[in-house]
């Protein structure tokens, strides 16, 4: 069984990824060398997020407008502010966290793994819990 940060790296942050280059590249016509300067990361690394060798479950994310939302901000903040490293990572992560606050998680975990029973699982809110209070 995968544990939540598991689902996390393996499939939610590279399908967050691969849409904020998408949209770096399509809505701000960014070029490959202009992503990897603006998200800290290599040209390569652009490559496979807009090939999708890496980011697959793009399609996953396209079911959460409210996320959609966060990352065309992030995109319009990195082209507008071209924030410091730690502040794009900082925005990713928050991303991510509001990700499993929904319990959007769940559903990629599903994916991942068909036979989890995601309403009887309640690892990410006990991680959660604990890190808010």
């Amino acid at each position: 069984m995968y544990t939540p940060f598991e689902v996390i790296v393996k499939s939610i942050l590279p399908a967050i990824r691969s849409i904020l280059v998408r949209e770096l590249s399509h809505t701000y016509g960014y070029k490959q060398t202009d992503i990897a300067r603006a998200l800290y990361i290599t040209q390569a690394s652009v490559s496979y997020y807009m090939s999708q060798s890496r980011g697959k479950y793009i399609d996953e994310i396209y079911k959460y407008p409210d996320v959609l939302n966060k990352i065309k901000k992030l995109a319009e903040k990195i082209v507008r502010d071209k924030p410091p490293k730690e502040e794009v990572m900082k925005d990713l992560n928050e991303i991510v966290i509001y990700f499993i606050t929904r319990e959007y998680i769940c559903d990629f975990h599903k994916v991942l793994e068909p036979n989890v029973d995601v309403d009887e699982c309640k690892v990410c809110e006990a991680i959660i819990s604990r890190r808010f209070t």
